[in-house]
């Protein structure tokens, strides 16, 4: 029997659907908002549809981005949504009504990402090689100094008011009220993308190279790990800080970083089911449950510390493209290549 066969063979629990839908094109980005009653997706193609997150009808469609929509995320707080796409512009909106408040000119033909500060106060952008601050209002705060190359991830801090970009050659660690970066780690590759443990302690980065990367934020000191099967962009870390699960495998990888030393000199353990590429990662941001999404359509939710086999799974049509966790954790929603976008319980533990 194959090893897809076999693993697919398992008993596992189905995770029923709350609902599904078909928006009808491959959706680029997928979030919750702060009060649990509205899913944001966007479509590759521009639009990006509030869907309600009890029944999944779509209570608004806003145009988004000409040439498509590429990043969108909630203001914490707020019934405020800021979507970026591939015509260089950043939009407010206000849900559900689904009014323009702002448009905002990034500074590139492409805004690669975007994200809101904790308290909402501040929304970074990167577009190019340029990182610009932001007001709620869609104000220029600054314009930060021009990175080396293409600025890939944007994450803030859990607890400060700092935020953290990656590009090829390394990171660099900002505050909102200064031009020039306070910090920089150099490293010698692409960095795809980038996850901040929930402590601040640790900061990783998925990288081209088909290796994870970590830093010890305080001193600055760094591990590598490789051997990956290809480049990893998905990076989840467990609510305490203690585990970081990573994709560049059929299989969800987790190092385990609950010593001092972090995950230097040990081996992570494998989590298999999938048996196609994993291309989404998600834990609960309180709880300890992880949900995976694969290449091949396949959802599944694990208790890491507990199990190595998962507590429930689903299938969509379609690679996964999107999969996160609503606020409370009580439901994890997941969206496709091909324009699913599904709803489910987290299974009892």
């Amino acid at each position: 029997m194959s090893r897809v066969a076999l693993l697919n063979s398992r008993r596992t629990p189905t995770l029923g659907p709350g609902w599904t839908v078909d928006i009808g094109d491959h959706v680029s980005a997928l979030a919750w908002s702060p009060d649990k009653r509205l899913l944001a997706a966007a479509a590759l193609g521009g639009p990006v549809y509030l869907l309600d997150a009890t029944d999944g009808r779509c209570v608004a469609t806003l145009p988004g981005h000409e040439f498509g929509t590429a990043a969108v995320g909630w203001r914490p707080g707020q019934t405020v949504l800021a979507t970026g796409g591939q015509d260089g512009k950043v939009r407010l909106w206000s849900a559900p009504e689904g009014k323009c408040l702002a448009q905002l000119t990034a500074g590139a033909d492409w805004v690669e990402c975007l994200a809101w500060s904790m308290d909402g106060g501040v929304l970074a952008t990167g577009a190019g090689r340029k990182l610009r601050l932001w007001t709620p209002d869609g104000d220029l705060l600054r314009e930060c100094s021009p990175h080396a190359s293409t600025v890939t991830d944007i994450v803030w801090h859990p607890t400060r008011q700092q935020l953290a970009t990656a590009c090829y050659g390394g990171v660099s660690f900002w505050q909102p009220e200064r031009t020039d970066p306070i910090r920089q780690f150099a490293w010698k590759g692409s960095l795809l993308s980038l996850a901040w443990s929930p402590n601040g302690k640790l900061l990783a980065s998925g990288n081209q190279d088909s290796s994870v990367h970590f830093w010890f934020v305080a001193d600055g000191e760094d591990l590598h790990m490789g051997g990956y099967a290809v480049k990893v962009r998905e990076l989840a870390w467990s609510a305490d800080s203690r585990l970081l699960a990573t994709g560049g495998s059929v299989d969800v990888v987790i190092w385990d970083c609950s010593k001092r030393a972090g995950p230097a000199n040990t081996r992570p353990s494998e989590l298999q089911y999938h048996g196609a590429l994993i291309a989404q990662l998600a834990f609960q941001r309180k709880g300890d449950l992880l949900a995976s999404g694969c290449a091949a359509g396949a959802i599944a939710i694990w208790k890491p510390r507990e199990a190595q086999a998962p507590l429930g799974a689903a299938r969509l049509s379609g690679a996964i493209s999107q999969l996160t966790w609503s606020p409370d954790g009580a439901r994890v929603a997941a969206a496709t290549s091909e324009g699913m976008v599904g709803m489910f319980e987290a299974p009892a533990t």
